[in-house]
C-alpha cells in the first residue's frame, strides 16, 4: 500500500486526498503526540525506531515536489509549512515505522527472491524491450539521490509493511445489498418539467416613500459598505526621477555610440512562411508545385508534405545558417529552392522585407543618456538607500530623513487596499506593491524600506485609518434606491412562480399555469444526481431540488435569471442486474474504501502498542 501511494502520489486525486488529510489534521490535530525534547538526536521516535532530521526533511521536500503543480511551482518550504505539508512528512514516516516495527515483532520479511522479482517486474526499471534494464535501474534510483543497497533496504522494509496492510484490508468484504443500494442511488435518473420566470429587468418600479427607502437601507448595510481607509506619509525614491538629475557629458554619450553602435542598430527583418518536408524527393515536388504556379499550402498538399508553418517578422540569426542565407536571399514574394538543415528540408517563402536600421548619433543620442543616467541612478540610488535608513536609526522623522537624501514625500489623505480614493479613484504612487505595505503596517508605525518593482526604494508611515463603515443613507441613496427596485422586481418575479404552483397543486393543468404567467413548459432530460444542470436543461440550482421531490410534487427554485417552477414528472429506477460493469465497479470502490479504512484503523492501534515521540523543537529548527 504504502508503494502504491508513492508511486501514485503524482496524480491529480492522490494530491486531493493529500489536502483532504492535510486538513483534517489541521481539525483534530497530532498535538496530543508531541514532546519537546532537547537538541540533538532523533527527530521522531516511533519505539525502538529512530527517525533523523535528513529523513524527515528528504520526506518533506518530495511532498512539496508532488504538490509543486497545484501551486504553479511557487510553493516554498515556508508555505508547505502553513498548509502542513511538514505534519504529513512525519506522519508518513511514522506509519511507515509502525508497520516496520510491527513486521520486527510478528518476524514479518521479505526475502530476497521477492525483492528481486518486485524489482525486475517493476516498469519503472524496464528498457525499450519491455524487460528489466539495470543500467536504467541504475540512473534511476541514483538520480533520486539513493544507492542500490539504499533502495533495497527502503524496498524490503516497504514489502515487509505491505504483507501486514495486505492481511488486514484483504478481508474487507462489502454486503451485496450495500452495493445494490449505492448502484441504485448513483444511477437513478429523474425528469422534470421547468417553467422559468425571469425577473422582468426592464419593469418600471415607482419609488417607495422614504421611511421605507431607510428602513431597507439599514436592513441591507452591508451592501453600501465603504471599505476601511489609511491616511498615509508615502516616500519614495525612484530611479526615473533620480535620473531627470543626471546630466551626462556629450563626449561620453558618443563614446557609448561608438561602443554600442552594432547593437542600437536594428537587423534586417523577414516575413517567412516555411515548409519543412522529412526528405530532398518531397521537397522537389513542392518546388515543382510552386514553379508550375500553385501557391506554397496547395504545392505542400499535392505534393504529401506537411502544411505551411508561419514563421512571423524574423532576424537571420533566428535560422538556421543554410535556411537563413537562402531565405534572405530571395526576392520579396518568392519561395526559396529546398534547403537542408538537420530538423529537414526547407523551402522558405518571403511574404515581406522590413530593412534594417542603423541610428545616426543624433537619433540614438537622447535614449541613449536615459539609459546611462537610469544605469547611474541605479548605482546611487542603493548608498542613498543606506543614508535614508541611517537618519532614520539617527533619530531623524521619516520627512526629515528623505528630505537629507533626496526622497520625495507625500501626505495622502485615505486610500483603500485597493489604492483608490473615497471617490473611487486611483491614488497616484500607489502601486499594488504599495496599497500592500500600507495594509501590513500598524497604524502609526512605518513600512520597512521596500524596493520599487521598477527600480527605487518607498516606505510608508501610517497616520491614521477610519475603520470599514456603512456609507451614510444620503450617500448611498441613488444606489439604495436601485438596490431596493432590483429587490421588488425578483419579489414580484417570486411571487408568480409560487402563485403557478399553487395552481397546479390545485389541480391546475402545468402548462396553462405557465402560459398565463408568460412562461414555457420545458421538459428536461433524464438527470442523475451527480450530472449537470445545464446539461439537462435544468437551472443550476434545480438537480438537488428535483431528487426531493415525489412524482408530481411541485416546488420553486431561485434561480440566476429570476425563480423557476419545478415538477417531478418521472423517475428512471436504476437496473443494477443490467448493467454488471457498472456493479463491479461501485463494489471495487466501496472495497478499496473498506480496505483503507481497515489499514488506517490498524496503523491507529499501532500508535497505542509502540509510543510515538516528535521533537516539535527539531522540526521547526529543520530549515
Amino acid at each position: 500500500m504504502l508503494t502504491f501511494i508513492r508511486s501514485h502520489a503524482a496524480s491529480w486525486v492522490v494530491r486531493i486526498l493529500f489536502l483532504i488529510l492535510i486538513l483534517s489534521f489541521a481539525a483534530w490535530g497530532i498535538g496530543d503526540i508531541f514532546r519537546l525534547q532537547g537538541k540533538g538526536g532523533p527527530a521522531v521516535t516511533v519505539g525502538a525506531v529512530e527517525i533523523g532530521r535528513d529523513e524527515v526533511a528528504r520526506q518533506f521536500d518530495e511532498l512539496i515536489r508532488q504538490m509543486q503543480p497545484l501551486f504553479n511551482n511557487r510553493l516554498d518550504r515556508e508555505q508547505a509549512r502553513q498548509i502542513g505539508l511538514l505534519d504529513r512528512a512525519v506522519e508518513q514516516l511514522v506509519g511507515d515505522a509502525l508497520l516496520q516495527q510491527e513486521a520486527r515483532t510478528l518476524d514479518v520479511l521479505a526475502t530476497d527472491d521477492s525483492i528481486r522479482r518486485a524489482i525486475q517486474t517493476d516498469p519503472t526499471f524496464r528498457g525499450a524491450d519491455g524487460k528489466f534494464d539495470r543500467t536504467r535501474f541504475e540512473r534511476l534510483i541514483g538520480s533520486a539521490g539513493m544507492t542500490e543497497q539504499g533502495y533495497v533496504d527502503s524496498l524490503r522494509r516497504d514489502l515487509a509493511s505491505g504483507q501486514l496492510i495486505g492481511a488486514v484490508s484483504s478481508g474487507a468484504e462489502v454486503p451485496p445489498l450495500l452495493v445494490e443500494t449505492v448502484y441504485r442511488h448513483r444511477n437513478e435518473r429523474r425528469i422534470g418539467e421547468a417553467a422559468v420566470i425571469a425577473t422582468p429587468a426592464g419593469a418600471e418600479i415607482a419609488p417607495p416613500e422614504e421611511a421605507a427607502l431607510r428602513e431597507f437601507y439599514e436592513k441591507t448595510k452591508a451592501q453600501f459598505q465603504a471599505p476601511e481607509y489609511r491616511a498615509v506619509t508615502l516616500v519614495t525614491l525612484a530611479a526615473e526621477a533620480l535620473a531627470k538629475d543626471i546630466q551626462i557629458p556629450q563626449e561620453e554619450l558618443a563614446a557609448e555610440f561608438e561602443a554600442r553602435k552594432e547593437q542600437l542598430g536594428q537587423p534586417e527583418r523577414r516575413d517567412l512562411v516555411q515548409v519543412v518536408a522529412s526528405d530532398q524527393a518531397t521537397a522537389q515536388r513542392v518546388q515543382e508545385q510552386v514553379q508550375g504556379g500553385a501557391d506554397l499550402a496547395a504545392a505542400a498538399s499535392q505534393a504529401g508534405a506537411p502544411a505551411p508553418v508561419e514563421l512571423g517578422l524574423v532576424e537571420k540569426s533566428a535560422l538556421p545558417g543554410p535556411v537563413a542565407d537562402a531565405a534572405f536571399a530571395a526576392q520579396q514574394d518568392a519561395v526559396t529552392a529546398p534547403v537542408q538543415s538537420p530538423l529537414g528540408w526547407h523551402l522558405v517563402q518571403v511574404r515581406k522585407i522590413e530593412p534594417g536600421h542603423q541610428p545616426t548619433f543624433a537619433e540614438a543620442k537622447d535614449n541613449l543618456r536615459h539609459e546611462m543616467a537610469l544605469n547611474q541612478a541605479a548605482d546611487r540610488i542603493a548608498d542613498l538607500a543606506n543614508q535614508f535608513e541611517d537618519a532614520l536609526a539617527g533619530g531623524a522623522t521619516l520627512e526629515e530623513a528623505a528630505q537629507q537624501t533626496g526622497f520625495a514625500t507625500r501626505k495622502i489623505a485615505a486610500v483603500d487596499a485597493a489604492g483608490k480614493d473615497p471617490n473611487g479613484a486611483p491614488v497616484e504612487g500607489v502601486t499594488a506593491q504599495v496599497a500592500a505595505a500600507t495594509f501590513e503596517t500598524d497604524a502609526g508605525a512605518e513600512s520597512p524600506l521596500s524596493e520599487l518593482e521598477k527600480g527605487g526604494y518607498f516606505m510608508v508611515r501610517v497616520d491614521g485609518l477610519t475603520p470599514a463603515q456603512p456609507r451614510p443613507f444620503e450617500q448611498v441613496k441613488e444606489q439604495v434606491l436601485s438596490s431596493w427596485q432590483n429587490e421588488e422586481r425578483r419579489h414580484r418575479a417570486e411571487e408568480s412562480a409560487k402563485a403557478i404552483a399553487e395552481k397546479v397543486r390545485g389541480g391546475a393543468d402545468f402548462a396553462a399555469a405557465a402560459t398565463e404567467a408568460g412562461a414555457a413548459i420545458k421538459v428536461t432530460q433524464a438527470v442523475k444526481r451527480t450530472d449537470a444542470a445545464a446539461e439537462a436543461g435544468l437551472p443550476p440550482q434545480a438537480t438537488a431540488r428535483l431528487f426531493e421531490l415525489k412524482p408530481g410534487e411541485v416546488a420553486v427554485v431561485p434561480t440566476d435569471a429570476g425563480f423557476a417552477v419545478l415538477r417531478l414528472k418521472e423517475v428512471v429506477a436504476a437496473v443494477p442486474a443490467a448493467d454488471a460493469e457498472g456493479m463491479k465497479s461501485v463494489e471495487a470502490e466501496l472495497t478499496r474504501t473498506f480496505s483503507n479504512d481497515l489499514a488506517f484503523a490498524y496503523q491507529n492501534a499501532l500508535r497505542q502498542r509502540y509510543p510515538v515521540e516528535i521533537d516539535q523543537e527539531a522540526l521547526q529548527n529543520l530549515f
